[in-house]
């Protein structure tokens, strides 16, 4: 049980195909939390429930063909895409020589500081560490001059395949390289290798709903409901649950991981 899990800022979240959550009890959450020194533990089951709920994941369970997507607006963008970049897995010499320009640019885009993230030295310890982990990276390459205009990396639990980080250069938004990337890797995962479906993320709390949303409205994601357990020990529980009434004030919070964690707090409901 405990290897269906991760510890990620502070949370032991479950972390392996959603199709397999089960719904634990309060012992087996508390050991859990233990086991991987967490602060508390996000459970996912009951996932692709036919209720709504106020939690879900962004996934895609089928291919479509260029023209059965619903929008003529996507089919536009697809065609351009696919015919002005190349598409392809990316080794990892290739991520470590092309793919950190990508990553700096893909700051500049975002207007955030030009320094990224990762020095140099970070990025290619992650790198390294995803490739030994059995991660796959993927490509969009300009046709004309064979730069490198964004990447992806992938990483595969069960039957399920998560689109788990996006990277593209803000040197090559014209002709948006997102709408062939999601196609083919849709095409390669779906289609050629036969898994389940593609997962894009859970509901954001944190800002990126509009990342969400193009997924849905252009590329033809869907909402994918869900129970989730989110346990605290006590003393911490019982302090939350009588500060209840007053966690919306913390969505001020000026620190977007606490913001992001009370948020979530909130959509749950504490439910066990």
């Amino acid at each position: 049980m405990n290897n269906k899990f991760r510890l990620y800022k502070r949370c032991a979240e479950f972390y392996d195909d959603l199709y397999t959550g089960e719904k634990l009890s309060k012992k087996q959450l508390n050991r859990i939390r233990k086991v991987k020194k967490a602060l508390f533990v996000k459970n996912i089951y009951n996932f692709d429930c036919p209720q709504a709920t106020d939690n879900w994941y962004i996934i895609r369970d089928r291919y479509y063909d260029i023209e059965e997507y619903e929008s003529k607006n996507t089919r536009k963008q697809l065609r351009k895409s696919l015919s002005v970049y190349e598409y392809k897995r990316i080794n990892k010499q290739e991520m470590l020589s092309k793919g950190y320009q990508v990553y700096v640019d893909s700051s500049t885009r975002f207007k955030k500081k030009a320094k990224a993230f990762f020095s140099m030295d970070e990025y290619y310890s992650y790198i390294q560490k995803g490739f030994d982990e059995g991660r796959e990276f993927w490509g969009g390459y300009d046709r004309a001059t064979g730069e490198m205009a964004m990447w992806e990396e992938i990483y595969i639990k069960g039957d399920m395949v998560v689109e788990n980080k996006e990277r593209l250069s803000y040197r090559f938004t014209k002709h948006n390289p997102t709408y062939g990337l999601n196609h083919e890797i849709a095409k390669h995962y779906l289609t050629e290798r036969g898994y389940r479906y593609l997962n894009a993320g859970s509901r954001s709390f944190d800002g990126h709903s509009n990342v969400q949303n193009f997924l849905i409205d252009k590329l033809q994601f869907r909402r994918a409901y869900c129970q989730v357990q989110l346990y605290f020990p006590q003393p911490l529980r019982s302090l939350i649950i009588l500060g209840y009434p007053f966690l919306w004030l913390l969505r001020f919070f000026p620190y977007p991981t606490v913001s992001s964690i009370f948020k979530m707090i909130l959509a749950t409901k504490l439910s066990i």
